[in-house]
């Protein structure tokens, strides 16, 4: 499964890098937090990120130790780690999206129902 995102881990990898973000295979958290609040508007979703960051940094140490090891293409080209965190706050944002900026249609709740189910945001 995880085969198919190395390229998307190699984009996530390499963003990090240049905004140094990912030093040394190591995401700093402050400067992945003051890069978001540079674009985050919503100021639920302001005061919400320091969490969303720290879950998913600790939620992607454990996704990375539970990737196949068999999988040599990932490792070989780039750590998922940038990859996990990021994709990990996306949802958290999506699935905790403010009631004053929802689009309440059928085909959002769909997704967002699948994003909570998904991710355990109950």
């Amino acid at each position: 499964m995880y085969i198919d995102l190395a390229g998307d881990a190699c984009v996530s990898e390499c963003l990090f890098n240049k905004t140094s973000i990912n030093v040394n295979g190591h995401i700093n958290k402050d400067i992945l937090q003051a890069k978001l609040m540079e674009k985050i508007r919503n100021n639920w979703w302001r005061d919400m990120l320091p969490e969303f960051i720290d879950y998913c940094i600790d939620s992607s140490q454990h996704q990375k130790q539970e990737l196949p090891k068999e999988n040599s293409t990932l490792k070989r080209q780039c750590r998922p780690n940038s990859l996990l965190v990021i994709d990990c706050i996306y949802l958290k944002l999506f699935g905790n999206c403010p009631e004053e900026i929802w689009r309440d249609t059928k085909r959002c709740q769909n997704l967002r129902n699948y994003v909570i189910h998904c991710t355990n945001q109950n």
